[in-house]
């Protein structure tokens, strides 16, 4: 029997193609969800840019629907949208969707609201009104799934004698990823003792320096080796960063960004696009032209441009007119996201930080910003969201990735199983990697520790 699913207005702006997520079941949007959704739709930022978006697919189903609003097709399996008037007393949006699902009828088996706000799932809770949240993008694997990937292989000792000789061993596994950062041990042995690093591509593990460095940036642990390997491997075009703050992800990064575009020439820039989110409190109107405005948001990237060029020069003073020249001669700029949509940009390093407080949508907007010959690095820490509507597993950062490790792993399966494959696989150009240790400070480390993390 088929259920029906009615939209609140929040999962909509989080996914302008939502709609199309139910399978063979009805969809229904109520009129209250599309008067809000015309009251956000002249917003100049991405909630505006996807009210719009939704405004459009729904004109574009209706037109091919013959300009009517009910029974509108979805898709092949017989999914259907309708929007539906309601006739209820006017109300806030939150207690009219609630009112609007308890009293629906259908001759589905189930009615289900479906909403991100916490608040009116309690709410619809109290009402006894069925309801969820919108849960295609948490399907397949945890956030801890993704946390805890890279934990390792154990090989025996002839094969680890092979893999030093030969700086590679054959090795197949369809559960791997291409481009999958592995710590190798020895079969039996104690976990005390350290473990070779390698990257699995091709069929085959590809021993690692473990003293990889960068614009005078060093891995600190295996898994900053694993991300600075990544970043300054050509054929990889696109890395996945997920680490709790003070792990060195945007440190690492940007030193690989400024080496290969400094000292290789690879790249003409490097671009770190930022969401404008501000922590706490926000700061208010900030005067000044364009460039003005958004620096204040990137002073942690400052921070780590500054210690990238100290590293470098060892003068701490000549480094700061460094990071000056660097930035009038925009061989390093910053831009936030909303700037992104629209371009095409060439030869480019990009650094998207602080994914975790991008929509996918927008992810998706800035990911597909770049022409052939450039690369991006997307880093976030998951835990540390301050976009109201957002959450831990609901975000640009950890739906991306997710998606991404989902698609290499159905093509690691095609290649495992020996099918033959005429063309390069999208999947060898990414890469993801976690960083579990804070290595900023002792103090960085005492209050991760302390707050459990």
């Amino acid at each position: 029997m088929k259920k029906t699913f009615i939209l609140d207005t929040n999962v909509l702006l989080y996914d302008p193609k939502a709609i199309y997520s139910f399978e063979d079941n009805d969809v229904i949007i109520p009129i209250p969800v599309i008067r809000e959704l015309d009251n956000k739709k002249s917003r100049s930022d991405e909630v505006g840019a996807n009210a719009r978006a939704v405004i459009r697919e729904l004109q574009k189903l209706r037109g091919e629907n013959g300009r009517q609003i009910e029974n509108m097709p979805l898709n092949e399996q017989g999914g259907r949208l309708s929007i539906v008037k309601y006739s209820g007393a006017e109300k806030e949006t939150d207690q009219a969707l609630i009112d609007f699902a308890k009293n629906y009828s259908s001759n589905s088996e189930e009615v289900i609201l479906v909403t991100n706000d916490q608040v009116m799932q309690i709410l619809a809770e109290a009402e006894k009104v069925n309801n969820q949240d919108f849960l295609t993008d948490k399907k397949g694997i945890s956030l801890e799934g993704l946390l805890g990937r890279s934990e390792g292989i154990s090989l025996r000792e002839e094969e680890i004698g092979e893999l030093y000789q030969n700086k590679c061993l054959p090795y197949v596994n369809q559960d791997l990823i291409e481009n999958q950062y592995l710590l190798v041990r020895v079969d039996g042995e104690p976990s005390v003792k350290e473990p070779s690093l390698v990257k699995y591509q091709h069929g085959k593990l590809n021993l690692l320096d473990k003293k990889i460095s960068a614009h005078g940036i060093h891995a600190k642990n295996p898994q900053q080796a694993f991300l600075l390997d990544a970043c300054l491997d050509k054929s990889i075009q696109l890395v996945s960063v997920l680490g709790k703050a003070g792990t060195g992800k945007t440190l690492l990064a940007l030193a690989a960004g400024l080496y290969q575009t400094i000292d290789r020439q690879e790249y003409d820039h490097v671009i770190v696009v930022r969401p404008m989110v501000p922590v706490g409190r926000d700061i208010g109107f900030l005067p000044g032209e364009a460039e003005e405005k958004i620096l204040p948001y990137y002073e942690a990237i400052f921070d780590a441009l500054s210690a990238a060029t100290e590293k470098e020069i060892k003068q701490p003073d000549k480094a700061q007119r460094r990071v000056r020249e660097l930035l009038d001669l925009k061989i390093i700029d910053f831009q936030p996201v909303t700037f992104m949509r629209g371009r095409s940009i060439p030869r480019t390093y990009f650094i998207v930080d602080e994914a975790q407080n991008l929509t996918p949508h927008e992810l998706q907007t800035v990911l597909t910003r770049p022409r052939e010959g450039c690369k991006i690095i997307v880093t976030g820490d998951p835990y540390q969201v301050d976009e109201p509507s957002l959450d831990e597993t609901r975000n640009g950062l950890v739906n991306g990735t997710k998606r991404l490790i989902s698609y290499s792993l159905e093509e690691s399966k095609r290649r495992a199983s020996g099918e033959r494959i005429s063309e390069e696989l999208l999947s060898d150009i990414f890469t993801y990697v976690p960083l579990k240790v804070t290595e900023r400070s002792k103090m960085a480390r005492l209050v991760a520790a302390a707050w459990g993390n």
